[in-house]
């Protein structure tokens, strides 16, 4: 958007010609900020401007310069903006204003008075607005008309950045009003037609008009695909550090399986020793099982002469050596033996008689038992409800 004040001459009764004052501003949002300022800056060479003489460039000046924008920018923002949330990517930053009159107007003021003009329209601006919403002031020499380009930052006294706020169409009528009557009568200039727009603008201006409306548009583009970069940059870095992060977790995972693996592959060498010493050990030990069960009758069949011979002894002891003397005690020894060889005997077929007890009570066993006695007539057989 833009507000423009007319700028030729017109004839006054008495044949005088007068000059018109030239306020005209454009809202530049963050995406165009970059080529604001190499427009501005002289930082390259114009391509959608032919009347720009870079030759004649080293005559430009700055009366409040400006290096880098941005940083400028987001420097003012921290330090005069209230809310503490990010600044929308679709709002006006800067409000970019060219000051000046027709070509023969500004001859006519010569070098010293122009600069008298542009420096009175940078202080009227600054008093205005205040003098830290303003970002920039810069004299462009190079043209066909000299120009003052002088950026406000449209923040308000409550602490917001908004364009619409402040520069209302009220606020667009008075400025080419009060301008004018502060600063152009001074020069012989005065306000222009109310409501003239591009058909009131010189062609080197008209010219500039399109070029930073150019560069405002695809500045704004350019935003948007700067920020779609940035978004996809970000991305990009989450899935690296992602992708890192797997990497090195499948890096000690494989740690870990191959040190399993090799506590496997011990345990397997331990398992096949021990498989190997148990096979040695059942080996021994059926080579070694007739020798233990011969053992084992021996030891039982020394215990059982043992066992009689003490029994002999006892007895002997008890009749009293001198009745039998120690004579018979072959014979006592022989009859004990045969004793014991009864109750040996006996005590077999007493644990026969337990295993086939055991036997019988069997819940399998027992019902077909019953029924045997019942045969042979030593029992009946239960029912099945009286079991």
């Amino acid at each position: 958007m833009c507000y423009t004040l007319h700028t030729h001459r017109e004839e006054m009764r008495g044949g005088n010609k007068v000059g018109y004052a030239v306020v005209h501003m454009m809202k530049i949002k963050s995406g165009a900020v970059g080529g604001i300022q190499s427009h501005n800056n002289r930082e390259h060479e114009p391509k959608t401007n032919p009347d720009v003489d870079m030759s004649r460039s080293e005559d430009n000046y700055d009366l409040i310069p400006c290096d880098n924008y941005k940083r400028s920018i987001k420097e003012k923002l921290s330090n005069l903006v209230e809310s503490s949330r990010a600044v929308r990517k679709d709002a006006v930053v800067v409000c970019n204003f060219i000051v000046t009159s027709d070509n023969e107007t500004m001859d006519a003021l010569g070098a010293d008075r122009q600069r008298e003009f542009f420096e009175d329209s940078v202080k009227w601006f600054s008093d205005r607005y205040g003098a830290d919403r303003v970002l920039n002031a810069a004299v462009h020499m190079d043209e066909t008309t000299p120009h003052l380009h002088i950026g406000v930052m449209p923040i308000t006294q409550d602490g917001r950045l908004s364009a619409k706020a402040i520069f209302t169409k009220t606020e667009m009528k008075a400025i080419q009003t009060e301008f004018a009557r502060d600063v152009g009568e001074k020069y012989g200039l005065e306000r222009g037609v109310e409501g003239s727009e591009r058909t009131h603008l010189s062609e080197a201006r008209f010219k500039e008009q399109k070029a930073l409306e150019m560069a405002n548009e695809h500045g704004a583009i350019a935003q948007e695909l700067h920020v779609l970069a940035e978004d996809c940059k970000q991305e990009l870095s989450e899935a690296t550090r992602s992708l890192e992060t797997v990497k090195q977790e499948l890096s000690t995972m494989q740690d870990r399986k191959d040190t399993l693996q090799g506590e496997i592959e011990r345990l397997e060498e331990v398992k096949s020793r021990a498989n190997q010493t148990m096979k040695r050990v059942h080996e021994t030990v059926n080579q070694q099982k007739p020798i233990l069960l011969d053992l084992q009758k021996r030891i039982s069949e020394a215990k059982s002469e043992l066992s009689v011979v003490e029994t002999a002894v006892k007895e002997k002891k008890a009749e009293g050596a001198e009745k039998f003397g120690w004579d018979g005690m072959a014979e006592r020894i022989e009859r004990a033996r045969k004793e014991a060889g009864k109750d040996n005997h006996i005590k077999a077929l007493e644990a026969r008689i337990s295993l086939l007890e055991r036997f019988i009570s069997l819940p399998q066993v027992k019902p077909l038992w019953e029924q045997f006695q019942a045969l042979i007539g030593r029992k009946k057989p239960q029912r099945d409800h009286e079991r």
